[in-house]
Order: C-alpha cells, then sequence, then structure tokens
C-alpha cells in the first residue's frame, strides 16, 4: 500500500517507511527499496541501517515502486523458474535430484559472481558475447531466444507483475 493509504489510517503525523525488500533478505543479499515521508522519526536511521545490512538498499520515488516490486520483488521466482526449466534436462544425466539442485544453484552464483566481477566494466551484451563462441552452442541457443521473442516475453512478464501490483496496492481491490 502507498505511504498516503497509510497515512490516511495511521495519521498525518506519523512517519512511514514503505520497503519492498525481497526473499534474499534472510541471506543479507537482499535488493530492498525504499521511500519514506518527511516526518523524522529517530526509528528510521536504524530500521534503515539494518536493511543497508541486509543487502543493497536504494532510496527510489514511491512512484516507482510498482516496477522494483515487479523486477526485484517477483524476479527471484521468474528467475527460480528458468532454472526449473532446464532441471528436467539436466535430470536426464542421470545425476540425483539433491545434486542437480546443488549444480543449478551453483550455476546461479557462478553467473551472479561473473557479473558482479564484471558489470561495471562491461555491458551484459559483452559479458554474453564471452561465453558465446562464434558458430558454437550457446550463440545457437541466443539465436533461437531471439529469434522466438524472449526480451518481449520476458517484457510482458514484468509488465504483468507490474500490473498486478498497481492491483493490489489500489484501495479498491476488486481482483
Amino acid at each position: 500500500k502507498s505511504i498516503a493509504y497509510m497515512q490516511e489510517r495511521l495519521g498525518y503525523q506519523v512517519a512511514i517507511v514503505r520497503i519492498m525488500p525481497n526473499l534474499a533478505l534472510e541471506f543479507g543479499s537482499s535488493v530492498t527499496a525504499y521511500a519514506h515521508n518527511k516526518i523524522y522519526n529517530r526509528f528510521r536511521k536504524q530500521l534503515l541501517d539494518f536493511l543497508r545490512n541486509s543487502g543493497q538498499l536504494i532510496e527510489i520515488e514511491e512512484t516507482h515502486f510498482h516496477l522494483f516490486t515487479a523486477i526485484f520483488g517477483s524476479g527471484p521466482a521468474f528467475l527460480l523458474k528458468l532454472l526449473d526449466i532446464q532441471k528436467p534436462k539436466i535430470m536426464e544425466l542421470g545425476i540425483p535430484e539433491p545434486q542437480v539442485n546443488i549444480m543449478l544453484a551453483g550455476l546461479m552464483e557462478g553467473t551472479a559472481d561473473y557479473y558482479r566481477s564484471k558489470c561495471n566494466s562491461c555491458t551484459i551484451e559483452e559479458l554474453i558475447s564471452k561465453i558465446a563462441s562464434e558458430g558454437g552452442t550457446t550463440q545457437a541457443g541466443l539465436k533461437y531466444l531471439q529469434e522466438n521473442s524472449i526480451d518481449k516475453l520476458y517484457e510482458n512478464v514484468i509488465n504483468i507483475a507490474q500490473r498486478r501490483s498497481y492491483q493490489l496496492g489500489s484501495p479498491a481491490l476488486k481482483d
């Protein structure tokens, strides 16, 4: 719910901090957004310090919360779905499921480490091109994704999640 919604119920003199963490908060790796009304409260600094120690913290305009929610709140589930799609193919190798799960976690962790180490010096496209050899397997798979509009499909996923966030935040929720 918006800060305005909360102020209508709690009063306009109450300090409010709206946050949107994601599931990684539990592990100290959340990407958390916050916005606040301009009313000072001595506990705000404690809250923000806690959130900073739980991952990345970014102040955004409250009007962007729905998009942030769609990408960072829902994003872990979307990334996990991509892993889930790969899982049956890996199982064809005859590897026990617990080991496959660890392998998929390692794939995600290694990719995140690779991206984190290079994200300030290379674009994502440049990083992808370092993985994709000319005429190789990665390039063939990427070509298929491009030909089948993976960009547009994923953009639609985010747009749908963002639209649902708007619906959930509206005072007269009918859905």
